[in-house]
């Protein structure tokens, strides 16, 4: 009965400190993507929630709107480049984190 209990209480205190590792870095600002040195210059960096231009023109923006500085993902100013800058990987991690933040 011993040995269990202590189990139990090993299993409960690893299932805390996963949950506080993966909150914290849920919350951080990590950036997932930079851009490279020999890249292109308009784009600077994209993270979890967040994606940074220098002076950035979408190809397919009709109105010719110059993105400069850092957005957020889901900020109703680039609605447009939403599908262009998150792909399948990228929403597939932040489900997946979420998922597991409440899980």
């Amino acid at each position: 009965m011993k040995r269990g209990r202590i189990v139990s209480i090993a299993i409960l205190v690893f299932a805390a400190a996963a949950f506080v590792t993966n909150l914290i870095a849920n919350c951080s600002d990590r950036w997932w993507i930079n851009s490279r040195d020999g890249g292109e210059r308009t784009f600077r960096r994209a993270g979890l929630w967040q994606v940074c231009f220098n002076m950035y023109r979408h190809r397919f923006d009709y109105y010719g709107k110059i993105y400069n500085g850092c957005w957020w993902l889901f900020s109703p100013e680039i609605r447009m480049l939403r599908s262009w800058i998150s792909n399948y990987w990228l929403r597939w991690v932040s489900v997946e984190i979420k998922t597991h933040i409440v899980l």
